[in-house]
């Protein structure tokens, strides 16, 4: 049954939606073939030394054959061998049973990391183009900014200047309010660039 269900297994592989059900169904196999080993490894192992020992024991019998009668040594090989022989095969099938366990979750389990990382991939580069959109708008919001200070400073600026014909000052308010846009503007920028500098990055 074991190897009925790790076969199935096998061939769900395929489906590469269905691997962290399979990775916990390999699991349970696994744990499932270690207790059964646990279970029976001491007696298949005293079977298979019991049976060592007595063929032992009757090749140093040395027993002579009696014509009409079945000898010891034919009788025990006919009941014991075949006994022994199917012991070993049982351990031999759970032993090599844990390997293809062992093997199908190695490869289940490299899939499943193989995943992992294309999704960490694609997470990256949607993170990484996220950041440039976000650092292009900053930009334009930045550009908007200036543009936004340096007319009100302007608008500031023109009153002052056409203030200075009531103190007598013979200054062309026009004139002063073009020459002084682009100093405004370049210091606005100025301000603003080292702000956002020094600002605090986003939790």
């Amino acid at each position: 049954m074991l190897e009925s269900e790790l076969a199935a297994a096998t061939l769900a592989m395929r489906d590469s939606n269905a691997a962290p059900a399979l990775l916990d169904q390999l699991i349970e196999l696994a744990s499932q073939v270690t207790a059964l080993s646990a279970a029976t490894a001491f007696r298949l192992g005293a079977t298979a030394a019991y049976a060592d020992i007595a063929m032992q024991r009757l090749d140093a019998l040395a027993e002579a054959p009696i014509p009409g009668f079945q000898s010891l040594a034919d009788f025990t090989e006919r009941r014991l061998v075949p006994a022994a022989r199917t012991c070993r095969s049982f351990a031999a099938r759970i032993e090599h049973l844990a390997e293809r366990i062992e093997r199908a979750t190695a490869q289940l389990r490299t899939r499943i990391d193989l995943e992992i990382q294309q999704q960490n991939s694609a997470m990256l580069v949607s993170m990484e183009r996220s950041a440039a959109r976000q650092l292009h708008l900053q930009h334009v919001v930045e550009g908007l900014s200036v543009v936004a200070v340096s007319y009100y400073s302007v608008g500031l600026f023109s009153y002052l200047a056409k203030g200075t014909s009531h103190l007598g000052l013979s200054f062309d308010p026009i004139f002063l309010t073009a020459t002084a846009t682009l100093p405004i503007a370049a210091l606005v920028w100025l301000y603003l660039r080292h702000k956002t500098k020094g600002a605090p990055p986003e939790k």
